[in-house]
């Protein structure tokens, strides 16, 4: 290319000729190029059309971050939709969770709580994901995900693999919250 274009403007001095005032043109610059644009070029990188841009992500040095995920029910792909910072309950479920006595006590009581803060405010969050997601807007039902958000690597945290499933909502509540609703059905005769 920058043969091509040292070729071109040679050429372009000799039939130039003289400017006005006997002087030869200063340089002729021709910018050409050959084949796919930067749009198309862009579309057969692998990953897809558009560069990925880094996340902006307040970093919270003290306490666990986790990015929710969110995809339909009839379609497997994640979305990244949100990330949410984690209390002193979740640093004391993560630290528990990483020895195998932990594990046995706490195993599945992150995704409990992390589904818990969701379907607290659920219908607000599906507004949310069906017009961030235009891939979800017609979903009619959605289920909900997370990882825990590295630091260190962001990008990897946003990438859809390796989520953790949140389960139903009816699996989320206590053992407490459970009896106050089966007391209440009781009492109201349903």
């Amino acid at each position: 290319m920058a043969l091509a274009a040292r070729q071109v403007a040679a050429r372009g001095r000799s039939v130039a000729g003289r400017r006005a005032g006997g002087r030869s043109p200063a340089a002729v610059v021709v910018l050409a190029g050959k084949g796919r644009n930067s749009a198309q070029r862009a579309k057969s990188r692998p990953g897809g059309g558009r560069q990925q841009m880094m996340p902006d992500i307040p970093i919270d040095p003290e306490n666990p971050q986790f990015v929710v995920f969110v995809r339909s029910t009839k379609v497997p792909t994640w979305y990244p939709l949100n990330v949410v910072t984690g209390g002193q309950a979740a640093k004391m479920l993560m630290t528990a969770s990483e020895n195998e006595l932990g594990k046995k006590l706490y195993g599945n009581q992150l995704p409990k709580q992390i589904g818990a803060a969701i379907y607290r405010d659920i219908a607000s969050i599906e507004e949310m994901a069906k017009k961030a997601i235009p891939a979800l807007k017609s979903a009619t039902e959605l289920k909900y995900g997370f990882k825990v958000l590295d630091k260190d690597d962001v990008m990897a945290s946003v990438k859809p693999s390796d989520v953790v499933e949140i389960p139903p909502e009816e699996e989320t509540k206590g053992a407490l919250a459970k009896a106050q609703e089966s007391f209440q059905q009781m009492m109201s005769g349903n």
